[in-house]
């Protein structure tokens, strides 16, 4: 798979006359020749994060049954897709409301979750995920501190 998609990403490169749209190519390719080249990382690498994927939809579908938020798993991955999407082409300044939690509403909405309903489920999933996020990393923050001493 790397291999072909290293290929297809070469052509599309020396064919795409946008100079932002044939970098990304570009390094699209150089990524995927990498994972051509060592075929067993590429392997880990997808499986870590398939791994990853059922464990963060399971996380979300966890917090949104404490919070008697009736959606799927099916809702909720496409909620999950909505609300990266938005966040990635709309920008926003850092720490406030806006794409992330907006995508995921209208995300569950096409699972019939009310939008007020999805809104408070995002902005909670968000500042709960962050907040984890943040936790976890402390101890190698104060680590690479303690390193850099």
């Amino acid at each position: 798979m790397p291999r072909l998609g290293a290929r297809i990403a070469t052509w599309l490169s020396s064919k795409v006359k946008s100079g932002r749209l044939r970098h990304l190519a570009e390094e699209v390719a150089a990524a995927l020749e990498v994972s051509a080249r060592a075929p067993r990382a590429y392997f880990l690498s997808v499986a870590f994060a398939l791994v990853f994927l059922v464990l963060y939809v399971g996380a979300m579908a966890l917090v949104c049954n404490g919070l008697a938020v009736p959606v799927s798993l099916a809702g909720l991955s496409f909620a999950a897709l909505t609300s990266i999407t938005t966040a990635a082409l709309i920008p926003s300044p850092a720490g406030t409301f806006g794409p992330n939690e907006s995508g995921f509403a209208a995300g569950l909405a096409f699972d019939g979750v009310a939008l007020g309903t999805g809104v408070l489920a995002g902005t909670a999933l968000h500042v709960l995920f962050t907040a984890t996020a943040g936790l976890v990393a402390l101890p190698f923050l104060f680590s690479a501190r303690r390193a850099a001493e």
